[in-house]
């Protein structure tokens, strides 16, 4: 198959927008803020951002981000989302309501916060200098994140009314029982267990 017709840049289309959605974004961004330490005017990588869902509600919280993502109808879609949620802000500005959700916002103009690109996560288009780097769509972001976390990478599950963990790898089972199975990204998943349930 040529690289062209890839599942991966034949998917993300206009269709895909018709069925995904996501009622706990906002939890999830809180989470993901929350779990890296990310405070106002640090600086976050998106990989594989798609329309944006995390970067535009961490980029509200005060977040500098950029979202890199393959498809131009999802990023399309992102800087509709961005620009909507800048259009929220400057009603909120305005006295549009009485009530000011998230304070952050104000600290520098949305627009200066966030930055979507079009770029293939295999050839990243910049280095270092990022505080934080996520990569929320599963697929996508596994593959890599295993490769340089194999040791000590989580995974972990959002949504759940409880806590939940697990190595970043499969069951191995072809050196079960043999003394090789290294448990350090088991241990891992269990500190960090034990740290989201003390927060």
């Amino acid at each position: 198959m040529a690289e062209s017709e890839a599942w991966f840049r034949r998917f993300f289309g206009e269709e895909y927008l018709l069925f995904d959605e996501h009622p706990d974004t906002s939890k999830e961004a809180l989470f993901i803020a929350r779990t890296l330490g990310l405070k106002p005017r640090m600086r976050a990588l998106d990989l594989c951002c798609g329309y944006g869902r995390h970067a535009v509600p961490l980029a509200g919280r005060g977040v500098r981000v950029v979202g890199l993502d393959l498809s131009p109808v999802l990023l399309g879609e992102a800087r509709k989302r961005q620009k909507a949620e800048e259009e929220g802000m400057r009603h909120e500005a305005t006295g549009g309501s009485k009530k000011q959700k998230n304070p952050i916002s104000r600290l520098m103009p949305h627009a200066s916060r966030l930055q979507f690109i079009r770029g293939d996560i295999r050839h990243l288009p910049f280095g270092p200098g990022f505080d934080a780097v996520i990569s929320m769509y599963h697929d996508q972001g596994l593959a890599p994140f295993k490769m340089i976390a194999f040791r000590d990478g989580v995974n972990v599950t959002l949504g759940l009314p409880y806590v939940r963990t697990s190595p970043d790898h499969g069951t191995a089972f072809d050196i079960a029982y043999q003394g090789k199975a290294d448990p350090s990204s088991m241990k891992s998943a269990i500190d960090l267990a034990k740290k989201l349930l003390s927060a």
